[in-house]
């Protein structure tokens, strides 16, 4: 039934006169057949269908087949900073390289006085992540000493760095040998870049010459070392009592450049 309206309104002219009481039941019953009809059967909610993103806009797809959109998304910019610099503000997304390899800034910081691809806050922000990189081209720094190995404390080889050199953890492919094997003590050799130690080469007599009379050497090397331009990687006898037959070196120390 229709609602009875007293006066002229929206809703038209009215009756323009009191309602009887059968006329106001009547509109209340009408009024509450709606809402217990809009209770048993309500209307199907409208959620979200799916996501779609064409080029740098985003549409948001309904379940009544409507579509919001297009929202335009943020981008974000990468920004090109160049070679690496020590003691420098840099932002996350700046993008800089060193040692031939292309990395992208993930923390905001300021850099150090070295470059170290690990590097972070302590608190698991690292600061740096590796885009692209090109196989690192190997360095070999070698000599052959062919006299007597005495502990004299002198240098029997110096390499006055040009560029970029990175001596990795425990020189897993060095190799140094002693074509004579010593017998009565241990033979120990310091490498040093500039005036700091960085790990030793070790000749141990408890070792034993091998079948041609001679003996590798072991290397300590508990951590990566890195050798800047201007740099001298040196090895040195170590001072002590002298064996008296170890002879003729040769070291052969692989680093990688950059």
């Amino acid at each position: 039934m229709a609602i009875i309206y007293r006066t002229a309104g929206a809703w038209g002219a009215g009756k323009a006169s009191k309602l009887t009481p059968a006329e106001v039941d009547g509109n209340f019953w009408d009024l509450l057949s709606r809402l217990v009809e809009l209770e048993s059967n309500p209307p199907a909610a409208v959620s979200v269908d799916h996501f779609e993103v064409i080029g740098g806009s985003l549409y948001v797809h309904m379940s009544d087949q409507s579509v919001l959109g297009p929202y335009q998304l943020p981008v974000a910019r990468w920004t090109f900073r160049g070679a690496w610099q020590p003691a420098t503000q840099y932002f996350d997304l700046d993008v800089l390289t060193y040692g031939g390899r292309v990395y992208q800034v993930l923390f905001d910081h300021v850099s150090g006085t070295e470059f170290d691809p690990g590097a972070n806050d302590g608190q698991g922000h690292d600061y740096y992540g590796l885009l692209l990189s090109n196989p690192d081209p190997i360095a070999d720094l070698a000599f052959y000493y062919g006299d007597r190995v005495r502990a004299a404390g002198v240098t029997m080889f110096q390499h006055s760095v040009a560029r970029v050199l990175t001596l990795p953890a425990g020189l897993p492919e060095s190799v140094a040998y002693l074509r004579v094997a010593p017998t009565t003590q241990d033979v120990s050799l310091l490498l040093y870049r500039n005036e700091v130690q960085i790990g030793s080469v070790d000749f141990p007599v408890s070792l034993g010459p091998d079948a041609d009379g001679g003996m590798a050497g072991v290397f300590s090397f508990s951590s990566e070392a890195q050798l800047q331009p201007g740099d001298r990687f040196s090895i040195r006898e170590a001072s002590g009592v002298e064996d008296a037959t170890a002879a003729g070196l040769s070291v052969t120390i692989v680093a990688t450049v950059g």
